[in-house]
Order: structure tokens, then C-alpha cells, then sequence
């Protein structure tokens, strides 16, 4: 019989269940020969750079409105508001917009939807604020409460009317005095929650100047709230029948906005000490703080007019536009150092280097005093 080679037909009469011999012997050269392949290789090129990638239609997901929806529903809000403001400024009587009743208009306009923005802005920059910073998107979404507690509360002096009629003796509703009091306690509130939330949102230490600048603008929050306080003791209630409810409502406004003024300062001084002290974003730090300052301003002015009373018209309408302008500023800058993405929520890797230099920035001026009363020691020991 002749050799079955490759070329032999009876090569391919073999049953179908053996293997083609030529085809066993590629598999063995691949398998078996001195240069392998190796499967984990081949795994490893298939398997994506980021072991924490989803899997499936959104491994490849790139950024997406569904994240930011929150940010444009706010934005919608705050537009909602400035028609709203437009609307009542019209029904009052306001037809007739010159260039300075359009300034007012902005003036009056702008801290409202600034401070409507403010959870956006936030969110816009951390989707994951809800997770990493309840405390502050809390107080952001209180802040942002507060324009539309004023802009409802025309719309509901009839339902308050109706439910609490005033005394005779009473010019006001009782159910309206609470409610300016729920709206003054609604704005304290989110000042406080707004400090408490950048204070945890914090990762370094306030050096030495931070912690001086701090406080000089909580003793100017603390003047300008002795001085209001004192001239509201010097209010002339002589005119106006005084019962108890009407004490309970002077004594708990007056006591909410002395607070409101401390808490402010107090923001003041948590986002200067947070902008000098290095914490990123650098510039919203900043820029938050002197939004924060200018609003701590707005309020030493008003205590300052209140207490000296000018009379002249020239003045007043400085202080008028001032205040205005100042106060318009302030929110404006807390909105743009949310939107330059204050406060940074990511984790700060220490360094050894970074450690001692912040410790010695910080415990600098304890040393310096040891030394100091250590030399007061041996002089005084010298002597005897």
C-alpha cells in the first residue's frame, strides 16, 4: 500500500469524529511550542484600565444631563422668582421703569434669586452633596426657602385674616406676626447650617492670622448687634397699645435678628479663615468670603443709621444705595464661590513635609512664648 500522506486521498475519508491531523499538529505548535501564549495576557488586554467601571451599556458613559438636572431645576426656580418680583413690582405701581427704579428692581431681586441658586450651584458642582455634604446642601435649600416665604406671604394675608382675625385693640394679625417670625428663623437657620457644613467640609488648620482676621470680623458682627440692640431699646412705643402677644412678637423679632447678625459674622469669619488658611478651591474660598464680609458690612451700616438718625435726604440716599449695592454684592459673591465649586469635597493626602510645616505654623507662636517665659525664668533665677 502506497504511504497516506497529506496529499493521499484517504486522508479525507476519516470518520467525522477525527481530528484533521494537519489541524492537530498547528494546535500542538501553538500549545506546546517554546513561545506560549498566555491566556492571563490575553484577559488582562480585554479587561477595561478601571477595575471599578460599571459593566455593561454604561461602561463607556460619558458626562450626562441626568447628574445635573438639579442645577437647571433650581435655575427654573430662580427665574420663576425674578417674574414673580417683576410681577408684584408692577402691581404696586411700579409702571413706569426709569433707569433708577430698574436699579432698585435688581437690587432688590438679585440677593432673592442669588440665594434660590444657591443649592445649583452646589449640586451643579458635587452631584453627590446629598451623600458628602447633607449639612450644607441642607442649609443651601433652607436659603433658598426663604424668597418664597416672602413672595407668598401677600397671597396669604387673607388666609390669616380669616383664621386669626385681629383684636380690636391690635392692628396686626396674630397669624402674620408668626410668620414673620417663621421666616426670620427660617433665614437664622440656614446661616447656621450653612457654617456648620463648610466647617466639616474643612481640612486644614487655621494658621495663626487666619484665626485674628477671624475674629475681627466676628467683634464688627458682635458691635453692630450691641448697637442694634441698643437702639431698639430706645424705640418710642407710646403710640401703639401694647398687649402681650405684640411684647412676644417685639421680643422674639428683636432676639432673631441680633442672632441673625452673629451667625453671619460667624460665616464670615469660617469662609476668611477657610480662604487664608488654604483650602481649595482657593478662589470660591475667597471670593465666598468677601460675599459673606459685605453682607456683615450691609448690616453694621443699617445699625450705624439707626443709631445716629441723619436727617439729611443727600445722606439717607446714600445709605439707601449702599446697603443696596453692598447687599446685592455679598450674595453674589457666595453664589459665584459655590459656583467656582466651594467647598472641595475630595480627601487631602497628607505629607510628612506638609504635617510639620503646618504644625510648626500653627504651634509657632505657643513656642515662642515657652521660649519667652523660659527666659523670664532663668533671668529671674539669674537674679536671686
Amino acid at each position: 500500500m502506497p504511504p497516506e500522506g497529506p496529499d493521499s486521498p484517504h486522508v479525507n475519508d476519516l470518520p467525522p469524529d477525527v481530528p484533521d491531523p494537519a489541524l492537530v499538529t498547528d494546535v500542538a505548535a501553538v500549545t506546546e511550542g517554546p513561545d506560549p501564549v498566555e491566556l492571563d495576557e490575553i484577559n488582562a488586554r480585554d479587561e477595561p484600565d478601571d477595575p471599578d467601571a460599571p459593566d455593561g451599556p454604561d461602561a463607556a458613559r460619558g458626562p450626562h444631563l441626568p447628574d445635573r438636572w438639579p442645577a437647571l431645576v433650581f435655575l427654573v426656580l430662580g427665574v420663576a422668582v425674578a417674574w414673580y418680583s417683576y410681577q408684584q413690582a408692577a402691581r404696586t405701581g411700579a409702571t413706569v421703569w426709569a433707569p433708577q427704579t430698574i436699579f432698585a428692581f435688581l437690587l432688590n431681586v438679585i440677593p432673592s434669586v442669588a440665594a434660590v441658586l444657591l443649592p445649583g450651584a452646589l449640586l451643579l458642582r458635587h452631584p453627590d452633596a446629598i451623600r458628602r455634604a447633607r449639612t450644607l446642601l441642607f442649609g443651601t435649600l433652607l436659603l433658598a426657602a426663604v424668597p418664597f416665604l416672602r413672595l407668598v406671604e401677600d397671597s396669604l394675608q387673607g388666609l390669616f385674616t380669616t383664621l386669626t382675625p385681629a383684636p380690636d385693640d391690635l392692628g396686626y394679625v396674630p397669624l402674620a406676626l408668626l410668620y414673620n417670625v417663621l421666616q426670620a428663623l427660617v433665614a437664622l437657620f440656614a446661616v447656621l447650617y450653612l457654617v456648620l457644613g463648610l466647617s466639616q467640609t474643612r481640612h486644614w488648620a487655621s494658621s495663626r492670622g487666619a484665626r485674628a482676621d477671624g475674629f475681627v470680623i466676628l467683634a464688627v458682627g458682635v458691635v453692630t448687634a450691641g448697637a442694634m440692640f441698643y437702639t431698639t431699646t430706645q424705640t418710642d412705643l407710646s403710640g401703639i397699645a401694647m398687649n402681650p402677644m405684640l411684647w412676644i412678637y417685639f421680643g422674639s423679632s428683636t432676639v432673631v435678628g441680633l442672632l441673625t447678625i452673629l451667625t453671619w459674622a460667624y460665616l464670615g469669619m469660617t469662609l476668611t479663615r477657610g480662604a487664608m488658611s488654604g483650602e481649595e478651591p482657593g478662589a470660591a474660598w475667597f471670593v465666598a468670603a468677601i460675599g459673606s464680609c459685605l453682607i456683615v458690612m450691609t448690616f453694621a451700616i443699617g445699625a450705624w443709621s439707626s443709631f445716629l438718625r441723619p436727617t439729611d435726604e443727600s445722606l439717607q440716599s446714600v445709605i439707601f444705595w449702599t446697603h443696596g449695592i453692598l447687599y446685592s454684592l455679598g450674595y453674589l459673591g457666595l453664589l459665584a464661590g459655590f459656583a467656582l465649586g466651594l467647598p472641595s469635597l475630595d480627601p487631602v493626602e497628607w505629607d510628612d513635609e506638609d504635617a510639620e510645616a503646618a504644625d510648626a505654623e500653627n504651634d509657632g507662636g505657643d513656642e515662642a512664648e515657652d521660649e519667652d517665659e523660659g527666659a523670664e525664668d532663668e533671668g529671674a533665677e539669674a537674679a536671686a
